[in-house]
């Protein structure tokens, strides 16, 4: 007889984890010796027992969700050309997240993040530093503009970004500190106007074309390292002069200088007077241009890479704040760029210090 009722009780026992395991019964709520835990939830059998992670700490319940791989607050947009298809891209925008360190999401649904919109992070107060992944290949325009708190931009990797685009970080007062990607190539109207912090810029020599007052209003710069003087506009005829690079408004934190272009007009800029050495970087650029340095006067310092072997008419007339050249190559080479100098780069090149084979 006890016998029978064994066999009876493990019978409804398998049958009851047979319809369990095609139901899904709930964890630790499998119905015990006939208990009906629909109908008696508060039965001790049908209470779920947490789980005890120390002990199983592979449990679905104790693993804790991974970090977020990018930061909150983005939209994200499907790409497409101009037909309609779909680019197997995407792009970020309209950040509305709270964090103050951001991160730019590099995939989205498995697909790459390319691009950042216009005006992404325009007139935000809150963020302070922002990371920038290697998959982006395009900036929109004024993408920090206002930035006030930005303190520090990365860029990760070896960079795809061509061009940085008009007011990308106008007036960005807090940046202190960028490190330009080596891919580009061109650097639009206004991009670094009012960085105010920045004491120190270099622009790598993949850059062929600065806009204007690229670097206008920038009252802590001190030393610039860029590939060329002037714009590389052939746009415009002030293609050749610094001040094109920086303003043409004046400031309490800037001197003028009256420079020659090359119509042969003389133009009024404004450049910081904090800023005392120029470096021109060795690149493909073989000369300085037309009164490209004329009117100078709070610049002290201009290193000069060998490659340069030309100076053009008035390059330096007028530039009476330079006292001292570091220049890379021997004397000898320094002679025979000077050997064809008008009278107004004589005047300037006669009474300055020059340093020759300069190794930073």
């Amino acid at each position: 007889m006890k016998l029978m009722k064994l066999t009876k009780s493990i019978a409804i026992f398998l049958v009851i984890l047979g319809v369990c395991l095609l139901t899904g019964c709930h964890q630790n709520q499998i119905p015990v010796d006939g208990v009906d835990c629909d109908e008696n939830p508060e039965h001790e059998e049908c209470i779920e027992k947490p789980v005890d992670c120390e002990k199983n700490p592979e449990h679905e319940e104790c693993i804790e969700e991974e970090e977020y791989p990018f930061s909150l607050g983005f939209t994200l947009y499907e790409l497409k050309d101009s037909q309609g298809k779909p680019l197997n891209a995407y792009s970020v925008g309209d950040y509305t997240g709270e964090d103050t360190v951001v991160k730019i999401p590099s995939v989205f649904k498995d697909k790459p993040v390319i691009k950042i919109k216009d005006n992404t992070f325009a007139d935000d107060t809150k963020i302070t530093k922002v990371i920038i992944p290697d998959s982006i290949e395009i900036l929109g325009k004024s993408i920090f503009s206002n930035c006030k708190s930005l303190k520090e931009v990365v860029f990760e990797g070896l960079g795809k970004i061509q061009v940085i685009p008009d007011n990308t970080f106008y007036k960005c007062l807090s940046l202190e500190k960028i490190s330009i990607p080596t891919s580009v190539k061109q650097i639009g109207d206004l991009a670094f106007y009012g960085c105010s912090s920045i004491s120190e810029l270099r622009v790598p020599i993949s850059v062929v074309s600065i806009g204007r007052s690229a670097f206008g209003a920038m009252s802590s710069l001190s030393t610039l390292s860029v590939p060329f003087i002037g714009g590389g506009r052939a746009d415009s005829t002030e293609v050749d002069v610094l001040g094109f690079v920086f303003d043409n408004i004046y400031t309490e934190f800037t001197s003028p200088i009256s420079q020659k272009v090359s119509d042969k007009s003389t133009k009024t800029y404004f450049i910081p007077n904090t800023l005392k050495t120029i470096e021109i970087l060795p690149g493909k650029t073989t000369s300085i241009g037309y009164g490209a340095l004329s009117g100078v006067t709070s610049v002290e310092t201009i290193i000069i890479p060998s490659n340069i072997t030309k100076f053009g008419d008035d390059a330096f007339t007028g530039a009476t704040g330079i006292n001292r050249i570091l220049y890379s190559g021997s004397e000898n080479d320094w002679q025979l760029i000077i050997g064809h100098y008008d009278t107004g780069n004589k005047e300037v090149l006669d009474r300055v210090e020059v340093i020759y084979n300069y190794q930073k």
